[in-house]
């Protein structure tokens, strides 16, 4: 289960190496990207949102203009490789920002609640 410290939150502390935003020279965190090292074996770069426009995945809030774009972003990942993985790691890690895997905040939120990765491979399948 997710505590306060990984609610989006715990990635600012972890090594760059980690999915962290790593340090810079005098050990401030580095601000607006989170690094994440280029590994073709990776499932991330695998991943069919690699060529979209980041954003997308990051919508604003979940109502409004906002509901077309998670729609959109969800198109994405129904047509990716390595949607389980990328669930998989939004629940491992806490994600509670954005579309990961072709889940909301709070279709996550409710898979967290419900059992987390259990629960992940039927919501996948459509069956929520």
């Amino acid at each position: 289960m997710c505590n306060a410290a990984d609610q989006g939150q715990g990635w600012r502390d972890r090594p760059a190496d980690e999915g962290g935003v790593g340090r810079g020279a005098r050990g401030a965190p580095h601000r607006g990207m989170i690094a994440m090292p280029y590994d073709r074996g990776d499932w991330r770069s695998r991943g069919a949102c690699l060529t979209a426009d980041p954003d997308l995945f990051f919508p604003l809030s979940s109502v409004g203009p906002s509901v077309a774009q998670i729609t959109r972003a969800k198109r994405v990942c129904g047509r990716c490789p390595v949607r389980s993985e990328c669930l998989e790691f939004a629940l491992a890690t806490c994600q509670v920002h954005g579309i990961w895997g072709g889940t909301s905040e709070d279709e996550r939120r409710r898979l967290r609640a419900r059992g987390g990765a259990q629960q992940a491979p039927a919501v996948l399948a459509g069956r929520r």
